[in-house]
């Protein structure tokens, strides 16, 4: 029977990686330098043992081989110990990009100050920040990137939330006082948004629904392809 001379008799997987750095290399220092300026020592032995605890907290709270797991943190010592740990616990980890909440904090300032808004554009704008970052968040957790996709994500996620405006239309209206619909658009179609208060609104206003259903219609139709892309 022949020997196997040199050549490794284990798989080679992540954590292996993390073995032999912290047998080899366990006081080779590692330097972080974190968000908030600050700047933060450690080495490798004690990143492995920092993994290998995250990976049984992880364990503990039910993550399963495959599962996906998603860090908000950014290139330093946190996040490359939460790789190892989720990677231990044999999750998949996906980075989320924190930025995306700085947008949905404006929009939900936003829907407090704001109760009209003059044009499409400015409608659409408010769904880039209030429903498109969420759509994002998916895409990262869900493991899908590129810029098609996101694209794609955008026109569902805005077109939803356009769905939402107009089914609640009324209610926006007399309970708080909120129109999303522009006011270019009900302008050019004569509409009155005290219309609304009556049981019914009126042939203007059927003109305006139909004009909303048509453009939201035309994003649902322009971010179909993300089906197949989220595969």
């Amino acid at each position: 029977m022949g020997t196997l001379g040199a050549m490794q008799d284990f798989p080679l997987r992540i954590m292996r990686l993390m073995d032999h750095a912290e047998r080899e290399h366990g006081t080779r220092e590692i330097v972080a330098a974190r968000a908030d300026g600050t700047t933060f020592r450690t080495d490798w032995r004690r990143t492995a043992h920092d993994a290998r605890r995250m990976a049984q907290a992880l364990e503990r709270i039910g993550i399963r081989p495959g599962d996906r797991v998603a860090t908000l943190g950014m290139n330093h010592d946190r996040h490359l110990t939460a790789w190892f740990g989720v990677v231990g616990a044999g999750g998949v980890l996906h980075t989320v990009n924190p930025r995306l909440f700085d947008d949905l904090l404006s929009a939900f300032a936003q829907d407090v100050t704001t109760r009209r808004y003059e044009t499409w554009d400015a409608v659409l704008d408010y769904c880039r920040r209030s429903a498109n970052p969420v759509g994002r968040l998916v895409l990262g957790i869900a493991g899908v990137h590129g810029e098609t996709a996101v694209h794609h994500s955008d026109a569902v996620c805005t077109a939803l939330q356009l769905t939402n405006f107009w089914q609640d239309l009324g209610d926006d209206w007399r309970t708080r006082d909120r129109l999303y619909v522009p006011a270019e658009l009900l302008r050019e179609h004569g509409a009155d948004p005290h219309a609304l208060d009556g049981a019914s609104a009126g042939e203007a206003w059927r003109r305006v629904v139909g004009v909303l259903g048509i453009r939201t219609d035309a994003l649902f139709t322009a971010g179909h392809s993300l089906l197949p892309s989220a595969k």
